[in-house]
């Protein structure tokens, strides 16, 4: 995604091209938040296996929030 982004920008490299990772926290969070508030009211039918996969989906989100937000410090701030 970087490549395309810099070939975007005539070759120059920016910091803030880390913070598309953002869409896909976006993606993953939202995508197991709404899944997980709509299984978990009724762990009868659904069970326990797909409430926590929607759980594993909001973790993955939030862990390229997290490797987003550290790469951009990483690399806005290269001293």
């Amino acid at each position: 995604m970087n490549r395309v982004m810099i070939r975007l920008n005539k070759g120059k490299y920016e910091p803030e091209f880390r913070l598309l990772l953002v869409i896909f926290q976006l993606i993953f969070s939202g995508a197991g938040l709404y899944g997980f508030g709509m299984v978990a009211d009724d762990t009868g039918r659904y069970g326990w296996l797909i409430p926590d996969v929607f759980v594993a989906f909001v973790i993955i989100g939030m862990v390229m929030g997290a490797v987003a937000s550290a790469l951009y410090i990483v690399d806005a701030h290269r001293e």
